[in-house]
């Protein structure tokens, strides 16, 4: 059974929404504070990051699935159905 808050509508912006516009700009956003992608894992864990004074070398396999993480969250700041409805497999899948 879900929480919810009856005051979150569709019309009402909450935080998560208006910060949707940098997601999957990790370069942006971690870069400049010597922050890179080293993983990916999903819904629950997109990009997982690493301090480092350069970019860490990392296998090609891994490189591929940050990418389409990466890819992933960028289509979602226009249309985060596809992700939704993943999340909401996952969370039915656990429970």
């Amino acid at each position: 059974m879900a929480n919810r808050d009856p005051a979150l509508t569709p019309d009402v912006p909450t935080h998560l929404e208006e910060n949707r516009r940098y997601s999957g700009d990790w370069k942006t956003l971690y870069g400049p504070f010597g922050l890179f992608p080293v993983e990916a894992f999903g819904l629950w864990m997109p990009l997982i990051l690493r301090k480092a004074l350069e970019a860490p070398r990392i296998p090609f396999t891994r490189r591929l699935k940050i990418g389409l993480m990466q890819v992933a969250l960028l289509l979602a700041r226009w249309w985060n159905g596809p992700l939704i409805l993943l999340a909401d497999r996952a969370r039915r899948k656990a429970t």
